[in-house]
């Protein structure tokens, strides 16, 4: 194996660890912010079964089957996100994502 760049140190299998805590964590936000029909759409229902079923899975048929669906599922919730962002700060509140991941949003005064 050869040498890794200065500064760099090999992966433990610490990292995987993380990584699926953090992945728990998050798919459990994702369902207790959830509130059918006030804040979901059919797109980001279908995310989150994306994201429910990769994380317990590793797969989902569906992104093989017909991926331009499962895409534009996707895209349609990163728009409605970015959409909601804007006009968040148009309003006068802020974003920052904290240590664990969470976002907090705050006025600005």
């Amino acid at each position: 194996m050869g040498e890794l760049p200065e500064g760099r140190q090999p992966i433990d299998d610490s990292w995987m660890i993380k990584k699926s805590f953090s992945l728990e964590s998050e798919i459990k936000r994702m369902i207790d912010s959830r509130r059918f029909m006030e804040n979901t759409c059919p797109a980001s229902r279908h995310v989150q079964l994306m994201a429910e079923e990769l994380a317990s899975d590793g797969k989902y048929y569906m992104l093989e089957e017909d991926p331009g669906h499962c895409a534009g599922s996707l895209a349609s919730v990163v728009s409605s996100l970015y959409q909601t962002r804007s006009f968040l700060k148009s309003l006068g509140y802020t974003w920052t994502v904290n240590g664990d991941g969470t976002v907090e949003w705050k006025k600005d005064e």
